[in-house]
């Protein structure tokens, strides 16, 4: 008898919380916390206000970076891999590139 009551109250505990989250606005987005919304995927982006791209400015080149998912799975997981190659200032053409990394797209938690 006293298991029965222990499952009632789950039941009616997962029933509450499934309706709370659901029906009351901003209610999913306070408790669980949403995503910072992403960049722009798959396209080059022109760098200007960091050191490095300033750096490069220096140099006769253009930082460009782009932020692409590496599959389907890293993307759903938040796992993105950051790209950035060198083009010249003068000849338009691609120099360089530096080694890919992976970064951990961070989640935000509204207070």
């Amino acid at each position: 008898m006293y298991l029965l009551f222990v499952l009632v109250g789950l039941a009616y505990g997962a029933f509450y919380v499934t309706f709370y989250v659901l029906e009351v606005p901003g209610a999913a987005t306070e408790r669980f916390g949403r995503r910072v919304p992403l960049p722009l995927l798959g396209r080059w982006q022109v760098e200007r206000g960091t050191a490095a791209a300033k750096q490069a400015i220096a140099q006769g080149f253009v930082r460009e970076t782009r932020v692409v998912p590496s599959n389907l799975l890293d993307a759903q997981r938040g796992e993105l891999v950051r790209q950035v190659r060198y083009r010249s200032r003068a000849t338009g053409k691609i120099t360089r590139f530096e080694s890919e990394t992976r970064e951990r797209w961070p989640r935000q938690y509204v207070a």
